[in-house]
């Protein structure tokens, strides 16, 4: 992650002056400038305008350099300055799109597990499930209420017992309940007699 708190300052300083050169910041606030303070204010405008442009500059270069001294460490101090100065420009811009390419996907990555930790559904376990699945394959169980959590996997009512109920293995199932983002697991049965539709 490069300097973007001067690149950011950059780009506010430079709205501001742009406001100020147009003298829209004075009709949002309602004050009217006396044609005498006009050339002052045009002229804060220009600083402003100057200041984020060397802000913006400065960030680039910072930027540049520190993706440079990157590449001399991947490539070989000798073989870097071996290269051309056109070379070395396309290969510094080349690791520039990488790192915003790996910074999208983190970014993208970080959403999308945000939003899967806000759909999964909140995974209750009673004692009487945790007795009842004392002694089975705690793996297969495991990914059977991964599965509900996320949604997934194929829910059954069974026509003798409440609730609804996920296949773990051929015949044992786990017996759960759902109230809103709430999953209550109440029983395990490892060997299920009663399959739907009998």
């Amino acid at each position: 992650m490069y300097l973007r708190t001067p690149k950011t300052l950059g780009i506010l300083s430079l709205i501001a002056g742009t406001l100020f050169l147009l003298n829209v910041f004075t009709s949002i606030t309602g004050f009217v400038i006396a044609d005498n303070i006009e050339g002052a204010v045009s002229i804060l405008g220009m600083a402003f305008i100057a200041l984020g442009i060397v802000l913006i500059s400065y960030s680039e270069s910072e930027a540049y350099h520190q993706r440079e001294s990157v590449l001399r460490k991947m490539i070989g101090e000798e073989k870097y300055e071996e290269l051309p100065e056109r070379d070395k420009y396309v290969v510094n811009r080349s690791h520039r799109r990488h790192i915003k390419a790996e910074e999208r996907r983190e970014y993208n990555r970080q959403r999308e597990l945000a939003r899967k930790e806000k759909e999964e559904l909140h995974i209750i376990r009673t004692e009487n499930f945790e007795r009842a699945i004392q002694g089975h394959n705690h793996s297969e169980i495991e990914r059977a209420i991964n599965k509900i959590s996320k949604g997934l996997g194929k829910q059954e009512r069974l026509k003798h017992l409440p609730g609804l109920s996920i296949r773990v293995s051929r015949r044992g199932r786990i017996l759960y309940e759902v109230e809103g983002k709430e999953v209550k697991l109440t029983d395990y049965l490892p060997d299920h007699k009663y399959w739907k539709g009998d």
